[in-house]
């Protein structure tokens, strides 16, 4: 059906290593809140943030990228509902 694929070792897990970074920060942010250590607890959870906007700004660059759509193939809508998914996790 012509669909190239994208290569998973580039923006895939470089998006993977993203969002397994910013759960540790999150995690780590809620620590120092039960803590009572506010400071470094906001500034893990800025560090999150910023994670969790490179991560959609990697994601639109993949979706530009992409040569299908949701409705071209089972890939196409399989592949978008799984990255969906990911995000909201």
């Amino acid at each position: 059906m012509n669909i190239n694929t994208i290569n998973p070792l580039r923006v895939p897990l470089l998006n993977t290593t993203i969002l397994l970074s910013s759960g540790f920060t999150v995690t780590s942010s809620h620590h120092c809140l039960l803590l009572k250590k506010k400071t470094k607890a906001s500034v893990t959870l800025i560090f999150t943030i910023i994670l969790g906007i490179y991560f959609t700004f990697l994601q639109t660059i993949e979706y530009i990228d992409s040569t299908f759509t949701i409705a071209d193939s089972i890939y196409g809508a399989v592949f978008l509902l799984l990255l969906d998914f990911m995000e909201f996790m």
